[in-house]
């Protein structure tokens, strides 16, 4: 069975978005390197758009529109002395604080703890560790291995709607 793995990452606030993607691209070039043939089968990479900066971050927590409920964590305000407001889709905040979501596929469970035995090595981690310190915001990193997944597509309605809604 498949197993797929989010990785949440939240970039340094002293990194432009544009700086950030760049060094995450290069780590996940290296950990190919170090990993070799323990390297998932796929390694997607999402980013968060992000609008032109302005000069200073917003005060957190940002007011909510009607009927958006808080989050239980909010993410810590940003430090840096420019900020790069997120671009939503909707009334939601613009701080949400993460920039990245990686989708890491591996083939299976051996696959992946495999992978995860390799970059456990004392050599190999101390330089995904050193690699990783430039982009990321220390506290600002966050790993799941996915267990159910549900999708709806957009297709021609041929059911009634169920419940009278």
């Amino acid at each position: 069975m498949v197993v797929t793995v989010l990785i949440i990452i939240y970039r340094k606030p002293t990194l432009s978005p544009t700086s950030f993607r760049h060094l995450y691209e290069a780590h996940v070039n290296l950990v190919h390197h170090l990993t070799g043939d323990a390297f998932p089968l796929a390694h997607r990479r999402t980013y968060v758009a992000q609008t032109t900066p302005t000069a200073a971050a917003p005060t957190w927590p940002e007011p909510r529109p009607s009927g958006v409920p808080a989050s239980p964590s909010p993410p810590p305000p940003p430090s840096s002395s420019t900020w790069h407001p997120m671009t939503v889709a909707n009334d939601a905040p613009a701080v949400f604080g993460f920039d990245v979501v990686s989708e890491v596929t591996f083939a299976d469970d051996l696959a992946y703890e495999r992978f995860v035995t390799r970059i456990q090595d004392p050599a190999v981690k101390g330089r995904l560790c050193a690699s990783a310190g430039v982009f990321a915001d220390g506290a600002g990193l966050a790993a799941a291995v996915v267990g159910d997944v549900v999708e709806t597509r957009g297709a021609p309605m041929s059911m009634p709607v169920p419940f009278g809604f």
